[in-house]
């Protein structure tokens, strides 16, 4: 019981000792559970990285690079960072220059996941407000994500009158 140990010297009242007694008793479990948990997440890196090296069409590529993204976001910022600019590489190929706007998001997020938050917040003022309600709304939490942490309150209500006005 590595984190009930942390806390067996607090004085509680006893519903409140029963309450952290669960909680610590569930994060324990999840800490045990971390090698299974890395195990699993390792076999679906290397099912997507297998796919990837084996395509030929440039659009799974382009996909099948998001998914590395995603997969690697909480777990290796710096791969996650890798496989954005992998996506990047594609897009001059896909003729699609408006998947740009979702790598400066993805840079974004991995700035900001890494702690860098005037990098992330200089890749969302990159990219411009659209009628995608989607791209829009991932904007918004990105920004005020950053701003509530960067304390740059000023910046954040400007980029996020822009965005609300676009949607």
């Amino acid at each position: 019981m590595v984190c009930s140990s942390l806390f067996a010297r607090k004085h509680f009242s006893p519903i409140e000792q029963l309450t952290l007694e669960r909680s610590l008793q569930e994060l324990d479990s999840a800490i045990l559970q971390k090698p299974m948990f890395h195990k699993y997440h390792e076999v679906r890196l290397d099912s997507f990285k297998q796919e990837l090296s084996q395509t030929h069409d440039l659009w799974k590529a382009y996909h099948l690079c998001g998914s590395l993204f995603y997969e690697y976001l909480h777990f290796q910022a710096d791969s996650s960072l890798h496989y954005i600019e992998q996506k990047a590489q594609l897009l001059p190929l896909l003729k699609a220059p408006h998947l740009q706007d979702e790598i400066h998001i993805n840079r974004a997020e991995v700035y900001n996941i890494k702690g860098m938050y005037t990098e992330s917040l200089a890749e969302l003022q990159a990219t411009p407000p659209t009628n995608d309600r989607g791209n829009a709304t991932l904007l918004l939490q990105c920004v005020c994500q950053l701003l509530c942490v960067s304390g740059q309150l000023s910046s954040g209500r400007r980029i996020g009158q822009k965005i609300q006005k676009s949607v």
